[in-house]
């Protein structure tokens, strides 16, 4: 299987890289930070997941602007940015109606989209979301992300990986050794210690739980019960806040999905389907 990848520009004239794969109903994938349209298709991280989709789907999946193969050095990174991004991309793909998938903060992009506009969205897949940022979350989450904030900031561009490597041990801690190598690798890959302070700033300020009621379309809310980077009661706030969702956990602490059979336990209709599974049927 192989993946295209164009060149879009956003309102602003920020380059977005776009790639797309597979044949079927559409899929957007929302951007999140630390992706690379390039390397993610051949890493051990996400390349199952891609694979995954891209046989169901026409997979679209776009670099954040400040990221991968989208432009390195944007003025800024805000939500309001990352939203019109999403915009601009189905725009200029002509798409009318298609499935949206978004991923950690792209949940939070994801579910504005779809607020914004009800007639392009036919269904809604959020894995690892949350719809208030660190701002909003207790005194220790607070310093917790702050710190992070100043690690990014101060140590994502040294030539060692042992910063980047503290982001691969937190999202992924179950990843092996070669899966945590090759994430410290494409972080510096991907993105620069500016940009990652930024998108953090970024990712504490964001909330859409006001604009959660305003999402028409069947959605699906996944989270791994023990995630080190959101909490559930972030999942469950998203699915509580938006009409007719439904929530599955996981019996993970992996914020990002690695290649591991997953059992929901809380959705009575899916308690025996595996996120794979539970992906398909959506």
């Amino acid at each position: 299987m192989r993946q295209r990848i164009d060149i879009i520009r956003s309102r602003d004239g920020v380059r977005l890289a776009c790639a797309q794969s597979g044949t079927g109903p559409p899929l957007v994938r929302a951007a999140t930070w630390m992706t690379h349209t390039e390397y993610d298709w051949h890493g051990p991280v996400w390349q199952h997941w891609l694979r995954f989709l891209s046989s169901r789907h026409r997979l679209i999946r776009y670099d954040q602007r400040g990221s991968g193969l989208s432009d390195r050095q944007p003025e800024d990174v805000s939500f309001e940015d990352c939203t019109t991004d999403l915009e601009s991309v189905v725009d200029a793909l002509g798409l009318q109606r298609f499935a949206l998938f978004g991923m950690s903060h792209g949940a939070a992009v994801a579910a504005e989209y779809a607020a914004r506009h009800p007639q392009r969205v036919e269904r809604l897949l959020l894995y690892g979301g949350f719809a208030a940022g660190w701002h909003y979350g207790q005194e220790a989450d607070r310093r917790i992300w702050t710190a992070l904030h100043d690690l990014a900031a101060l140590g994502w561009d040294v030539g060692h990986p042992a910063f980047r490597d503290i982001f691969g041990r937190l999202f992924a801690p179950e990843s092996s050794a070669t899966q945590r190598e090759w994430f410290a690798d494409v972080a510096r890959r991907t993105t620069s210690g500016v940009n990652a302070a930024a998108t953090i700033r970024m990712l504490g300020a964001l909330n859409v739980l006001s604009r959660l009621e305003y999402v028409r379309c069947p959605t699906l809310v996944i989270h791994a019960e023990r995630d080190a980077v959101v909490p559930l009661k972030a999942a469950r706030a998203l699915a509580s806040g938006i009409p007719g969702a439904e929530l599955a956990t996981l019996d993970s602490c992996n914020h990002i999905l690695l290649e591991e059979p997953f059992f929901p336990r809380k959705n009575a209709t899916t308690a025996s389907c595996g996120a794979a599974a539970l992906c398909a049927a959506w």
